[in-house]
């Protein structure tokens, strides 16, 4: 009789673990990234958003991993019983202040007339947005604004359109972009429309040196002046401004204007959305913020003579930031 040898298999044993709260079950050696792999989670910074919804830094708040209340690493070996604590990074809104200037209209400006508006300014940014404004006394008037340009094939659009509305328009051009298309600044004045001082190069002015303000600032405004433009008028990129800025924009006689009225047309959002973001956000004395520069602007295009023709429907006229 010939007996069979017994054969001794070691099974791997489970590793029963708690992972936010949920029981997990699972075979052999676990390292902390295996069970993160296991539940499809992927590991995410926390974002500093500004207080517009852009991104200040990419990093700002690490995940939270916690074993038994231990900081703990991917690499780290998980034992049956260890209570797992995991979040991902969470975005985070930087501090702000809420404002109420009496004077919408005044130095910086947000509305055509006198009426009132709230603001909520970033701390770390210096970016200004407005929240809501009182309906401006007087002829319902509004301010059509583009940004970023001159931009090729694109602004000579705009232009055709509000050529063909025989509507005028303000245009706050970058230095180093009117620097290389200087005809379309120069068709933008023969047209009828305003320039306006935008800077040199579109930096986050809040974050520049008075010294280097100054120069984004006065650069872009003598080259406007050789090439036909009373400029009197200054947008600060990003609406991002500390009080020194619009100070020095005084200094070089420029009323620094912000916006009332923001459909986000930069991130190119369908035609229909940028029209609809307009009219639900236009009152009398409304400064509106779209773009003709920094892209493809062909939905901006499509949507304005529909916004043109809707606020003139409803009796508005138009006019520049003189």
């Amino acid at each position: 009789m010939v007996v069979a040898p017994t054969v001794a298999y070691d099974f791997p044993h489970p590793t029963n673990v708690s992972f936010n709260g949920r029981a997990v079950r699972m075979m052999g050696h676990v390292t902390m990234s295996n069970l993160l792999r296991r539940e499809h989670i992927h590991l995410k910074l926390g974002r500093l958003l500004d207080v517009s919804g852009g991104v200040i830094s990419s990093a700002e708040n690490l995940p939270v991993v916690k074993i038994n209340g231990v900081d703990a690493q991917s690499t780290t070996t998980l034992k049956s019983g260890d209570v797992i604590e995991f979040h991902n990074g969470q975005d985070v809104t930087e501090p702000s202040e809420t404002e109420y200037l009496r004077e919408g209209s005044g130095n910086p400006q947000f509305l055509l007339g006198t009426a009132a508006i709230t603001l909520k300014h970033g701390l770390d940014s210096g970016i200004t947005v407005p929240l809501t404004s009182k309906p401006v006394p007087g002829p319902k008037a509004v301010a059509l604004t583009f940004d970023d340009g001159p931009n090729p094939g694109y602004t000579e659009r705009v232009l055709d359109v509000l050529k063909s509305k025989h509507v005028h328009a303000t245009f706050f051009v970058v230095g180093r972009m009117a620097n290389a298309y200087p005809d379309l600044v120069k068709r933008e004045l023969k047209e009828g429309n305003l320039v306006g001082d935008h800077s040199w190069s579109h930096p986050m002015l809040a974050h520049r040196s008075d010294a280097s303000a100054r120069d984004e600032l006065q650069h872009t405004r003598d080259l406007l002046r050789k090439l036909g433009a009373t400029v009197t008028v200054f947008r600060p990129p990003y609406g991002s401004y500390t009080r020194s800025t619009v100070s020095i924009a005084s200094s070089l006689g420029l009323r620094t204007v912000v916006w009332s009225a923001d459909p986000s047309d930069y991130r190119r959002p369908p035609v229909g959305t940028i029209v609809a973001r307009v009219m639900s956000q236009v009152r009398p004395g409304t400064i509106i913020l779209m773009h003709d520069g920094g892209g493809d602007r062909s939905n901006t295009i499509a949507a304005l003579p529909i916004i043109i023709d809707n606020l003139r429907k409803q009796g508005y006229s138009f006019e520049t930031l003189s």
